[in-house]
């Protein structure tokens, strides 16, 4: 726990630090306010770490004053960083058997895919308010259909690795198309989806979980 007198910036800036001196960051988590912030990393080794930072206390400031309206890339770029984020940890949690909170993480996926379909819309139509429906972008509600179910640990990362590439699919629609490296989540993938072997008695040893525990 930080204190600081602009919680957001001191941890961003942390954040910054810690993607140059550990390990490159993969996927980032960010939530809070004026009064206290918190982002969450996973970093390209697959290591997570939470950065919580909060105002000094008696120090009165209006959540409100700090809303702005935010930029539609820089929000595209935060579902991107959100996507990743509960990728990881879905995963994680199929590792540990723990399919009830793997399986709730790998359909937040969707709904961030979708929300991206949203702005894309938005985009298209020049404003956020529709009365009917009828966008090219309204197919992707039907096409996260083929998603295998993620109700068992197989389920769970089959559904991750189809969620991954819509998200390729959809973000190339975005102008710039945004960068994106998955190669992480998907070797993380591979290690959950090994086969437990008699001999050793279980397979690669999934994501290592430095950091305060994931969701859940």
């Amino acid at each position: 726990m930080i204190t600081a007198t602009d919680p957001a910036t001191v941890a961003e800036d942390f954040a910054r630090q810690i993607g140059r001196r550990l390990s490159p960051v993969f996927a980032v988590n960010r939530s809070g306010n004026s009064s206290a912030y918190c982002v969450r990393l996973v970093l390209r080794d697959l290591r997570r770490i939470d950065i919580t930072t909060t105002a000094p206390a008696g120090d009165n400031q209006d959540p409100g004053s700090a809303a702005q309206s935010q930029d539609p890339a820089d929000t595209v770029a935060d579902l991107i960083g959100d996507f990743q984020f509960d990728a990881v940890l879905a995963a994680v949690k199929a590792a540990r058997g723990d399919v009830l909170i793997g399986a709730h993480l790998a359909l937040q996926l969707a709904r961030h895919l979708l929300v991206i379909a949203m702005l894309l819309r938005d985009r298209d139509a020049g404003t956020a308010h529709h009365r009917f429906g009828g966008s090219r972008w309204d197919a992707w509600a039907s096409r996260l259909a083929i998603a295998p179910a993620p109700y068992t640990q197989a389920g769970i990362t089959a559904a991750i690795r189809t969620y991954a590439t819509m998200l390729d699919d959809i973000t190339v629609n975005w102008d710039p198309p945004p960068y994106l490296d998955n190669s992480p989540l998907l070797e993380l993938l591979d290690a959950v989806d090994q086969p437990v072997t008699p001999h050793t008695g279980s397979a690669r040893r999934p994501a290592p979980d430095h950091g305060s525990p994931g969701a859940g």
